[in-house]
């Protein structure tokens, strides 16, 4: 017997039982649709990506108990686990019964920081939402690729080391694991260069196809230790010239050095 995947009906009446469950609850004071859902959701595989917005005056932990509780009873779900714990803001991942994503994190008002650049208000008990999100997205959009920037580039040179350690050694899955690192780091960066969502790949491909062409020759034709070589060399020539292109718009000067420092180190030892 075959494997039904979840009709759009199904997908959609699952999401306007989520909303009318957080908005019966007086301790969500937001609730907003983020993800694909947005633009009416991409496929059959879509998930359903929420944002539940919760009071400041009240101990987050309960709150989000409360409502964990509350959708188990209202859903069958088959399994869920928990990511970015904190005592004011938690990413609740769980697969339903039918294969479904619901993935909805629970956040107070005033942490809320707004990551993706679209979003739909499905619920504001205020009339206030769309605009905090907003000044939300603004702060983060200023403050982050600063942030991320410096702790990427300054952080590079570990994964290169090991890569070139491993190879030496010829610890082959141990190199592949570095240079991945590497790529991902990479990827990073191309993200916040031409604001497409990277975080778990999401939007990768949207990237524009030049990077997208040089990004292929990042991965190993095989897992010789020839091939990894080469891989890393492109991988590390990739990596700093999105790290150049990013920088000059942040006006630091970070990956001019330690490209100066690691690309004869590479050559001379990978």
């Amino acid at each position: 017997m075959g494997v039904a995947l979840v009709t759009p009906q199904e997908r959609y009446d699952i999401l306007e039982r989520l909303v009318e469950l957080f908005k019966a609850d007086d301790q969500v004071i937001g609730l907003l649709l983020v993800g694909s859902g947005v633009n009416g959701f991409q496929d059959a595989y879509s998930d359903i990506d929420l944002i539940v917005v919760l009071a400041d005056d009240r101990v987050f932990v309960s709150m989000y108990q409360a409502l964990k509780a509350k959708i188990q009873q209202a859903f069958n779900v088959f399994y869920h686990f928990e990511q970015l714990v904190s005592t004011e803001d938690t990413t609740l991942i769980m697969m339903l019964d039918n294969f479904l994503e619901l993935d909805i994190q629970f956040v107070k008002g005033r942490v809320l920081a707004m990551r993706d650049k679209q979003w739909l208000v499905r619920y504001d008990r205020y009339g206030d939402l769309d605009k905090r999100v907003q000044e939300s997205f603004s702060e983060t959009q200023m403050l982050a690729p600063r942030r991320i920037y410096l702790r990427v580039v300054e952080r590079i040179w570990q994964p290169v080391l090991k890569c070139v350690a491993a190879l030496n050694r010829n610890e082959i899955w141990h190199a592949l694991h570095m240079l991945e690192q590497i790529r991902n780091e990479t990827v990073h960066l191309a993200g916040i260069n031409h604001r497409v969502q990277t975080s778990g790949f999401t939007d990768v491909d949207k990237l524009p196809e030049m990077f997208l062409v040089h990004l292929r020759h990042t991965i190993p034709t095989s897992t010789s230790n020839v091939a990894i070589r080469r891989a890393l060399r492109s991988t590390v020539r990739l990596f700093f010239s999105e790290a150049l292109t990013l920088e000059s718009h942040l006006r630091l000067d970070v990956a001019s050095k330690m490209q100066e420092k690691l690309m004869p180190y590479i050559e001379a030892y990978s």
